[in-house]
C-alpha cells in the first residue's frame, strides 16, 4: 500500500540520531521511508545497501550503526505503532464514509418507492394519495384550497388579446404592437382601459398609423390632438374647416364614457367623431345616442 505522507517527529529523530555522520542520515532516513511505504524492510545486506543508496564499502561501514536503530530482523516499532495507527484512521473513515452513503442510499431508495407507490396509487381511478394531516389541517385544506397553477396567466391572456384589439380598431396590427412595445419600455404598460383611451386619441388623427409612429419617435406616453397637430400631424376634422364655427352640442372629452362612444363610432362604420381645436368631441348629448342614423350629430 502506498502512502503519501509520513510522520517525522523531529525532536525525538535528531535525539536518536545525532552521532550519525551525513551519509548515516541519509541511508536511515531512505530506510525508514521505504519501511513506511511498504511496511518493513528486507534483511539481505545487498538489498538494504541499494534501499540506502550506498556503495558495498559505505555499506559495510555503516551497517552495523543503523542497525542498532532498529530492532532484530530490521523491525522499526515506531514506524510499526504509527502503521497501525495510520490504519486505524483509515479504517473508521472508511466505515463512516461507508455509513454515510448507505444512508443516503436508502433515503434514496425510500423516496423511488414513495414516488413509485404514488404513481401507481394515481393510476387507480378515483383515489389521490396525500399525506395524513390533522382534523384542523384537512378542514383548513378544503377550505381554501390552493389555486390551480397557471391560472394567473390563463386570466391575463385575454386581457392581453383585449389590449390589442382595442389599439387594432384604429391601427395596424404591426402599430398596435409597437405602441404596446413602446409603453413597456416606458415601464408603463397598457392596461385595457388606458388602451381604449388612447385609441380613442390616436382615432382623433386622420392617419392613426403616422400618430402611433410619432408618439413613438418622440417618446410620448400618450397622445393628444393638439400635439399632432403641433408636429404637422393632419387631423380627422380640421379645426374651423371651411370657415365655419365647431359644431353645436355636447363638447366632452373622450375620456367620457369611453366604451359607450367607441360603439357608437364603430356603428357609424369606424369614422372618427368630429373634433373641435382640442380635439374633443362635440356630439349632440353626454351619453352616446342610441341609434347611430337618428343621433348623429351635425357637421
Amino acid at each position: 500500500m502506498s502512502r503519501a505522507w509520513m510522520p517525522l517527529y523531529v525532536a525525538d529523530y535528531l535525539a536518536d540520531t545525532g552521532h550519525l555522520s551525513a551519509a548515516e542520515h541519509g541511508g536511515y532516513l531512505l530506510l525508514i521511508m521505504h519501511y513506511w511505504q511498504n511496511g518493513g524492510l528486507p534483511t539481505e545486506d545487498r538489498r538494504l545497501a541499494r534501499i540506502a543508496r550506498m556503495s558495498p564499502a559505505e555499506w559495510g561501514a555503516s551497517r552495523d550503526t543503523l542497525a542498532e536503530l532498529f530492532g532484530g530482523a530490521w523491525v522499526h516499532k515506531r514506524i510499526d505503532a504509527e502503521l497501525k495507527s495510520a490504519a486505524e484512521a483509515s479504517g473508521k473513515a472508511r466505515a463512516k464514509a461507508v455509513k454515510r452513503w448507505q444512508g443516503h442510499a436508502a433515503a434514496d431508495a425510500g423516496a423511488d418507492a414513495a414516488a413509485s407507490a404514488g404513481a401507481d396509487a394515481a393510476a387507480v381511478p378515483g383515489h389521490v394519495p396525500e399525506p395524513c394531516k390533522s382534523q384542523s389541517q384537512s378542514q383548513s385544506h378544503k377550505q381554501s384550497p390552493p389555486a390551480p397553477r397557471g391560472t394567473g396567466r390563463a386570466r391575463a391572456l385575454p386581457e392581453h388579446r383585449e389590449i390589442q384589439a382595442a389599439l387594432e380598431s384604429v391601427l395596424s396590427p404591426e402599430r398596435a404592437q409597437a405602441v404596446i412595445a413602446h409603453r413597456r419600455t416606458l415601464k408603463k404598460p397598457l392596461s385595457l382601459h388606458a388602451a381604449r383611451l388612447l385609441a380613442s386619441q390616436l382615432a382623433l388623427a386622420a392617419e392613426p398609423d403616422r400618430a402611433a409612429d410619432l408618439m413613438i419617435l418622440r417618446g410620448w406616453q400618450g397622445f393628444a390632438p393638439e400635439w399632432g397637430a403641433h408636429a404637422g400631424l393632419a387631423l380627422a376634422v380640421q379645426p374651423g374647416q371651411s370657415g365655419a364655427d365647431p359644431p353645436s352640442g355636447v363638447r366632452i372629452s373622450p375620456v367620457d364614457d369611453p366604451e359607450a362612444w367607441e360603439a357608437w363610432r364603430q356603428a357609424r362604420g369606424g369614422r372618427p367623431l368630429p373634433t373641435d381645436r382640442t380635439g374633443c368631441w362635440t356630439v349632440p348629448s353626454r351619453l352616446p345616442p342610441t341609434t347611430p342614423q337618428t343621433s348623429e350629430p351635425t357637421a
